[in-house]
């Protein structure tokens, strides 16, 4: 489990480089902020990191063994917020 972690946060690391390149490649940060767009490469960009912070904190977590002590998370939330 450890060399598929250590696998998936390279391929992670290279992705994130990637399309951080792409994005600044393709328009300054300053463009960006002056008009965003749904399509941007930033938007794109934000999307990827997001995702892959999703999967990675999943992974962690169920590594970790915290799903057992924590199965529904969400449920729990709900609970409090009513």
């Amino acid at each position: 489990m450890l060399l598929f972690l250590r696998f998936l946060f390279i391929v992670i690391f290279g992705a994130m480089l990637w399309v951080t390149s792409w994005a600044s490649v393709g328009q300054p940060i300053d463009e960006f902020i002056a008009g965003p767009d749904i399509r941007n490469r930033w938007v794109i960009a934000t999307l990827f990191e997001a995702y892959f912070a999703f999967i990675a904190f999943s992974l962690l977590d169920h590594v970790e063994g915290n799903h057992r002590r924590h199965p529904r998370p969400l449920v729990h939330l709900d609970h409090l917020l009513r």
